[in-house]
Order: C-alpha cells, then structure tokens, then sequence
C-alpha cells in the first residue's frame, strides 16, 4: 500500500481496525482507525464515515459514549455535506446504541424511528454505493491510463534516441567513407604528380639525346639535301620516317602546337606536304588523329607547366599558353588524360613542395 501509493489506504487501516476490534484487540484498533483518519484529505467520504463509526464503536466498548457520539455526529455531518449516504444506516444504529448505554432512551429511540425513515429510502443508499463504485471504477481506469500514457511517452523517447542513435551512426560512417575516398584520392592523385614529374625529367633527358642526333644528323645530310616536297604519287617508307621525324621536330623545337587556331593545313604548309599525307603519317606512328596528337602535346606542356611549383600562370593564362580556346575542352582533355582536374594537379603539386 505504501509503496505503490495506493489512494483509498483509509479503507485498509479501517479493515485492520476491524480485524483487530473483532479480536479482542481495542487499543490496537483504535490506533489503526486514527491512522486511516489522519489520510482524511485523500479518504472517500464513505471511509470517513466508515472510520469514525468504527472507531466511535470502540470507544463506546470502552464506555466513552460521549466521545464516540462527538464522532457519530462527526460521520453524519459528513454524509450531508458530501452527498454520500453509505454507512449512514451503520453510523445511526451506533449513535442510538450510545445513547441507550448512556440511560437516554428517548434520544435511544428517537435515532432508532430516524433509522426506520431512511430505510424506507434505500433505493437512495443503493443508487449512491452505485455512484461511488462507479467513481472507483473510472479513478482505476483513469489511474491506468495514466501509466500507459507514461509507458508509450517513455517508449516514444526510447524510439527517438534510437533514431537519433542510427542517424549519428550513418551519419560517423558517411563521414568515413568520404574521409577513405578522399584519402584514396589524394594517394591517386600524388601518385599521378609523381608519375608526370618523372616522365618529365626522362622526356627532358630524352630530348637532349635527340637534339644531339638531329643535330649530326643535319650536318651529314647538308652535302645532298633531300627535296622537301613530296611527289604527287605515294609516300615509301622512308619519306614517311623523314616527313614524322620534321612533324616531331615541329612540334618539340617550335611548339607550333601552341598556335590557338591551328589547323591540318597549317602543318601541312609548313612540313611542304599535303593534308592527305599528314593524316596518314600521325596515323600510322601514333594511331592518333590530327586533333588527338597536337592535343597530346598541349596536354604534356600544360603538365610540365603546372609541375613547376614556381609557375603561378592562371589556369585560364595556362590553357591558352598551350594552344587551347575554351576552359571546358582543357579541363576535360586533361581531366580525361591525366585523370586528375588541372586544379587539384597545381594544389597537389604545391602541398608536395611545401613538404619536401
């Protein structure tokens, strides 16, 4: 009763006190009944009145008729003033019994025709034990739903901190997989840096070689030059070798690859030969197009530029430095061949440098 806080312990103490009354025990049940009064702020007005006429019994046992009666008269106020007439029949018999111990039979009596009275109303006594266990029934029930609104309250907390839970969780494994991707990236990324760099120093190194060659080249050859202008009729191998060899010397030596609106025509004016015959020259040792080889060499010159950390050249001033009209075809050639955007190339090769 004391630990679940059970709202009707009047009834309780008042059935100890019975129990108690019953067996002799008086001043026990008295102490009981004075217990369950004490509760009279949370008491049903029919354990109140229950309480005093048990405890008004007791004292009249005892021979304190007066005293039980102050309390009877007490019960009785409460059964008019509450609007509850349960006990009310009990509480009448006790008083008329304390007045016929007390020698005043005539008040004795008077409570006695007052009990016969209300009796005839018992369809009253009966309509109001109704209400009162009605009144009982609906503060279980209410008392019940407040426990399972508590319940789902408590639950729908629970519900939510889970949620919360699997959300932070999703959320720290997003957090991870771009953290893993951009560390994979940046490894990429450097590694790219690092291939380009090398194959610049052995393009470079290559380059010395070759210009060397070309040079003893150019000296035995000067005794009986070779016409530069190609017959009408095919190219033999050798004509093929000498016009590729002049195409790459054109290229590496005079970067004509960097003129913006350079066309098939033009290469071809300057190597002496026709567009026919360059085409199937690029074709043949590069297994590239016109487009496809001058874009190759504007692409590596635009790595050897952004590998330098100490160029500063705007992207925009580095496409146009190589030959390339629009943005959007630089970036996506680069993007395409190198397979890192030009920007994140320049950065990644700066944070290399600044660590070196």
């Amino acid at each position: 009763m004391k630990q679940n806080e059970y709202y009707n312990q009047g009834n309780v103490y008042a059935i100890y006190g019975m129990i108690e009354f019953a067996k002799g025990n008086r001043e026990q049940a008295v102490e009981y009944y004075k217990k369950g009064l004490s509760l009279n702020d949370i008491n049903q007005t029919s354990y109140k009145v229950l309480l005093l006429n048990e405890y008004a019994k007791a004292l009249a046992e005892e021979g304190r008729n007066k005293e039980a009666i102050d309390l009877l008269f007490q019960a009785l106020s409460y059964t008019k003033e509450e609007n509850c007439e349960i006990h009310r029949n009990k509480v009448i018999t006790t008083l008329s019994a304390c007045y016929e111990n007390m020698g005043q039979y005539v008040e004795a009596l008077a409570w006695q025709r007052k009990l016969q009275q209300e009796t005839d109303s018992i369809f009253n006594t009966d309509k109001e034990k109704v209400l009162s266990e009605l009144r009982i029934k609906y503060d279980t029930e209410h008392q019940a739903n407040e426990i399972k609104k508590g319940k789902l309250a408590l639950l729908q907390k629970e519900k939510k901190e889970q949620a919360l839970m699997g959300t932070l969780v999703i959320i720290l494994l997003v957090v991870f997989a771009l953290w893993y991707r951009y560390k994979r990236q940046n490894q990429l990324y450097t590694r790219i840096v690092c291939q380009h760099q090398e194959a610049i120093r052995k393009e470079q190194q290559l380059r010395e070689v070759i210009t060397s060659l070309r040079a003893q080249q150019e000296s035995v050859s000067a005794s009986s030059p070779m016409s530069e202008k190609y017959a009408a009729s095919s190219l033999t191998n050798e004509k093929k070798n000498s016009l590729f060899q002049r195409l790459e010397k054109l290229m590496q030596e005079d970067a004509v690859y960097k003129e913006n609106f350079l066309t098939k025509e033009r290469v071809a004016d300057l190597l002496g030969t026709n567009r026919t015959y360059l085409s199937q020259v690029i074709n043949e040792q590069t297994q590239q197009n016109f487009t496809q080889y001058i874009n190759n060499y504007r692409i590596n010159e635009a790595i050897r530029l952004l590998s330098d950390p100490e160029t500063d050249l705007p992207l925009k001033a580095v496409a146009a430095e190589v030959g390339f009209n629009s943005m959007s075809t630089f970036y996506k050639i680069f993007q395409n061949t190198v397979g890192v955007p030009p920007k994140q190339y320049r950065n990644k090769v700066m944070s290399m440098h600044k660590n070196a």
